[in-house]
């Protein structure tokens, strides 16, 4: 770093909240007071696009493949966009602010969420749907990140600075997953290459060496 100023932008959108680099460095997104909307900044020749949403975020993420953005309002709803598309959808994911959004880096389709309520939601974005809940007694939680192994996670909580190793969590799901694969013999409601991939993953998850750092 040489502190060469590289470049500036000015926007008449009130004051800028919050700035984010894609993952591959070549954009830089961000958030401000008077902007219903992310908007995306190329740093090859400065060209910008808004990416418009129902009311000014709070929080805001942007996916590792750079096929979506996800936006974070006062009242608790979460909305995704698209940007192949333009099409956008809402999953009703807090009670209070939501503070804080990241995706996993290894997987696009995982998005988390922090709330001024609800603590942190792990949100499967094929089905819309919570797969996993957590930090209900520490919240709110203001901020939190994913590590770029997606495997630890770390929140400024109400009761401080919180690491969580969610290899023990995915651990956790295998393991009763298992149990209830073998405990129904396979009577299991679900398309025989479902259950097939389910019993592939959960042996790969407890096939791993436990704990990781061994």
């Amino acid at each position: 770093l040489t502190g060469e100023l590289r470049g500036e932008h000015r926007f008449d959108d009130g004051a800028i909240l919050r700035v984010r680099y894609s993952h591959d460095g070549r954009t830089l997104a961000m958030l401000a007071s008077r902007l219903a909307a992310v908007r995306r900044i190329s740093l090859a020749d400065g060209t910008h696009v808004d990416d418009p949403f129902p009311a000014t975020p709070i929080a805001f993420a942007l996916s590792p493949d750079g096929a979506r953005v996800a936006c974070g309002m006062r009242n608790g709803r979460l909305f995704v966009r698209e940007l192949a598309a333009g099409t956008t959808r809402e999953i009703r994911a807090h009670s209070g602010v939501i503070w804080s959004l990241s995706f996993s880096p290894v997987d696009p389709g995982l998005l988390i969420s922090s709330g001024g309520a609800n603590g942190v939601a792990f949100w499967d974005l094929d089905s819309g749907l919570a797969c996993h809940n957590g930090s209900q007694t520490e919240a709110p939680v203001a901020q939190m990140q994913l590590s770029r192994d997606g495997r630890t996670w770390a929140a400024f909580t109400n009761d401080g600075v919180v690491l969580r190793d969610l290899e023990y969590h995915e651990r956790h799901v295998a393991g009763n997953l298992e149990h209830q694969l073998a405990r129904l013999g396979g009577q299991v409601s679900l398309p025989p290459s479902r259950e097939r991939e389910l019993r592939a993953w959960t042996a790969g998850v407890l096939a791993r060496p436990w704990p990781r750092w061994r």
